[in-house]
């Protein structure tokens, strides 16, 4: 075959067409997107969509992907769970609205204290002899989603309520496929923080079925296509009736008669009395930035423990994920879970611990112990990095150009494995999360609200949100955004590139890394001393999503583990 004229024959070796005749590939220039969506699941980014391609704006986008990620996701969140949203506005305000799950008021303290068994290997959950803290109508705190969304909507959103929840209803009345990841929830999720598997959850519970599983004899088989029609005339009601509906009507009424039938906790007083609480953020300076995170316990405090002690160290010198980066990662995140577990076993006062915990001083002893070559100490063997498919929880961030962000983290918990009757939706099992032991912060009292490991975050270059981001419920949550954060910052990563990269966990002894991880490195660090544990999956260690803002340009990322996209209008 003749050459091109101008080609040499090296040129034919390195390559079948002629350099001069191909068009080297360049950067896809930035799309001139007005607004940004991420989410786990293609049809919560696509609701969040269609709301702001019709007049809505990114909160009124927020709200509708949230909603629709629990008609797709109900094993991980849905409006029988519990929320936190961080919202800023374009005025600048910043404001954070806790949607926790509540302890019903005639749970007692201590009630379960004779059948403590321990607690899960990520410290947050506990486990009881008869599982009825995690499984079943006792299981239930008072949901808090609905009244959170719909007070969110009432201050922040511009279009009507009902159509805000039109994409849900649309959605939970279509059939759709199950996923691969709500298969192995049902089927696996008993080795990963909980005693009991859905499947054996949905076989102690005898309600409704929500049309999503099917009960023959003595099993439990997840369908192949479902349909959610209950849920979806549930969520109709709603956009007619208000939220209230859920709290003070006639649908809480359902839902106190089905509790109660079961023995639950939970009484109609409880409902109606559910507040949502607005806080202030908590934040800290990271690369001059301000970091913005719920002041809920514990994994914002945990992830502003962690970023406080890497911002003690100049990572642009470093090798993204070689020997000496991820030894510092590590134990930054390990002082920011030790911060977590005190502040889990502080007597009554949280605010004060968090106050004492995350002090200059602390973070600078940290930093000078990693220079000098010192380990800190974790009790317990940690949270498995397998669980990556199974996190429970779901994440959704909506920003707009003009610096309105909205990022909303949820969850059901520990799923209790109850479908509230006639309704098609499962109500959530926080009361694992609590301590059965009296005596702490962390331990059940009636009104006391549910420790979590969401930390939906933002962060600001002056009073500009720069990165709006979250990640699912999980004891990695807090040790994903990190590095995420750090990846865009520190390593000048794209959304999509600091999402994907390859990330490490440090929740006990062992150091948690991902399969992409090189081997060598693996070496170098147990040369050293290391313990380090391999995951047999590639994308590990919490699910992220993040969107970022650089002047006029938005870009969205979204993690590979699980099946969501982002999306630009």
């Amino acid at each position: 075959m003749r050459s091109p004229a101008g080609c040499t024959s090296a040129a034919r070796v390195r390559s079948h067409f002629c350099t001069e005749r191909v068009k080297v590939p360049t950067a896809r220039p930035p799309q001139n997107h007005t607004a940004m969506v991420v989410a786990p699941q293609p049809a919560a980014t696509d609701a969040g969509v269609e709301v702001l391609a019709k007049g809505g704006n990114v909160v009124d986008a927020a709200l509708a992907a949230a909603l629709v990620q629990g008609v797709v996701d109900p094993f991980a969140c849905g409006i029988g769970g519990m929320a936190i949203t961080q919202i800023t506005s374009r005025d600048g305000r910043v404001q954070t609205f806790d949607g926790l799950g509540v302890v019903p008021a005639d749970a007692k303290p201590g009630m379960w204290a004779d059948g403590y068994r321990g607690s899960f290997g990520d410290e947050l959950g506990h486990i009881i002899e008869s599982s009825t803290n995690e499984s079943g109508a006792q299981s239930v705190c008072v949901p808090g989603v609905m009244r959170s969304f719909a007070y969110i909507h009432s201050l922040h959103g511009s279009i009507p309520w009902s159509e805000v929840l039109a994409p849900a209803i649309r959605s939970a009345g279509e059939y759709r496929d199950v996923t691969l990841r709500e298969h192995v929830m049902v089927n696996h999720s008993g080795r990963f923080g909980s005693r009991l598997s859905i499947r054996e959850k949905l076989l102690r519970n005898n309600g409704d079925r929500g049309g999503f599983v099917h009960r023959d004899g003595d099993s439990v088989r997840l369908a192949i296509s479902v349909s959610n029609g209950s849920l979806a005339s549930t969520l109709e009601r709603m956009a007619r009736l208000g939220a209230d509906d859920f709290y003070l009507g006639g649908l809480a009424g359902i839902i106190i008669e089905s509790l109660s039938a079961a023995r639950g906790f939970m009484t109609a007083s409880d409902l109606a009395g559910y507040e949502v609480r607005i806080r202030d953020p908590l934040s800290q300076e990271f690369r001059g930035l301000r970091v913005s995170v719920p002041a809920d316990p514990v994994a914002g405090p945990q992830l502003l423990a962690t970023l406080g002690v890497m911002d003690r160290f100049e990572f642009s010198e470093l090798e993204h994920n070689s020997p000496e980066h991820i030894r510092i990662l590590a134990e930054s995140m390990k002082f920011g879970r030790l911060v977590a577990d005190h502040m889990l076993d502080a007597p009554d006062s949280i605010d004060r611990a968090i106050s004492s915990l995350i002090t200059a001083e602390r973070l600078d002893a940290a930093a000078e112990r990693i220079r000098s070559g010192g380990r800190l100490g974790l009790k317990g063997a940690g949270a498995s990095s397998e669980s990556a498919l199974v996190m429970n929880g779901t994440h959704v961030s909506v920003t707009d150009v003009d610096g309105m962000a909205v990022s909303i983290s949820q969850t059901l918990g520990r799923q209790s494995g109850l479908i509230v009757k006639s309704t098609g939706f499962m109500v959530n099992g926080g009361m694992s999360l609590f301590d059965p032991r009296p005596g702490r912060w962390s331990s059940i009292a009636p009104g006391r609200r549910c420790p979590t490991m969401m930390t939906p975050t933002i962060v600001f270059d002056g009073d500009d949100p720069i990165i709006s981001i979250g990640a699912s419920d999980g004891p990695m949550a807090a040790q994903a955004l990190a590095q995420v954060i750090s990846n865009v910052i520190d390593f000048g990563m794209t959304a999509q590139e600091a999402v994907s990269a390859p990330r490490v966990s440090a929740t006990g002894r062992p150091i948690e890394i991902s399969n992409r991880i090189p081997r060598r490195v693996q070496a170098d660090l147990e040369r050293v001393g290391y313990l380090v544990e391999r995951s047999s999956e590639g994308f590990t260690a919490g699910n992220a999503y993040a969107i970022t803002r650089f002047g006029d340009v938005l870009d969205g990322g979204v993690d590979p583990c699980r099946d969501g996209y982002a999306a630009g209008v």
